[in-house]
C-alpha cells in the first residue's frame, strides 16, 4: 500500500509539474501575443496620428490658397467697370479720367457730331484696329480715340482666373477629401 501510495503521489506530482509547465507555457504565449497586440496598436496609433497631421497640414494650406484666392478675385472684381464708374453725359464734356461713357453717351456724342457738321457732307467713318474712330468730311477727317474704353478683355481675363482658381481649389479640396476619406476606411479596417 505504501508503495501504490507513493507512486500515486509521484504520478500526481508528474501531472501537476505537466500542467503548471502548460500553465507558464500558456501565460508566456498569451504574453507575447498581447506584446504584439500593443505594438500593433501603438504603431496604428502613430500612423494615424501622422497621417491626421499631414492630412491637417495640407488643409490648412489649401485653405490658405483658397482664402488668398478669394481675397484675389475680390480685389479683381472691386476694380471692374460698374454704374459708379460710368458716365452717362452725351456730350463727353466732363473733366474726368475715372468715369467711362456709356455706349449710348458716345453714340449720342458722335451723331450730335455728325448732326452738326456744317458741310453735311462726310464721306466716310471707320474703326480701325487700335480702336481709332475716324470720319471724314471731304478732304479733312476727324479721329477719336476710343481705345481706353474697351475693358472686355481685362473682365474676361480676371473671370477666366477666378474660374481657374476655383477649379483647381475645388480639384484640391476633393482630393484631400478622397484623401481623408480613404485614410478613414483604413484605420476603420485596422
Amino acid at each position: 500500500v505504501d508503495q501504490n501510495e507513493a507512486d500515486a503521489d509521484a504520478a500526481i506530482l508528474a501531472v501537476q509539474n505537466d500542467v503548471d509547465q502548460n500553465e507558464t507555457d500558456a501565460d508566456n504565449a498569451i504574453a507575447a501575443v498581447q506584446n504584439d497586440v500593443d505594438q500593433n496598436e501603438t504603431d496604428a496609433d502613430a500612423a494615424i496620428l501622422a497621417e491626421t497631421n499631414r492630412a491637417t497640414a495640407a488643409e490648412t494650406t489649401i485653405q490658405n490658397d483658397v482664402d488668398q484666392n478669394e481675397a484675389d478675385a475680390d480685389a479683381a472684381i472691386a476694380l471692374k467697370e460698374n454704374a459708379a464708374n460710368k458716365s452717362d453725359d452725351v456730350t463727353l464734356a466732363d473733366a474726368t479720367n475715372t468715369k467711362f461713357p456709356t455706349e449710348l453717351a458716345v453714340k449720342t456724342y458722335v451723331d450730335g457730331q455728325i448732326t452738326a457738321t456744317a458741310d453735311d457732307d462726310i464721306t466716310g467713318a471707320s474703326i480701325d484696329g487700335s480702336s481709332v474712330l475716324k470720319i471724314d468730311e471731304g478732304t479733312s477727317s476727324v479721329t477719336v480715340d476710343l481705345s481706353a474704353l474697351e475693358e472686355s478683355a481685362d473682365i474676361t481675363a480676371v473671370q477666366n482666373d477666378v474660374d481657374q482658381n476655383e477649379s483647381d481649389s475645388d480639384a484640391a479640396i476633393l482630393a484631400v477629401q478622397n484623401d481623408v476619406d480613404q485614410n478613414e476606411t483604413d484605420a476603420d479596417a485596422a
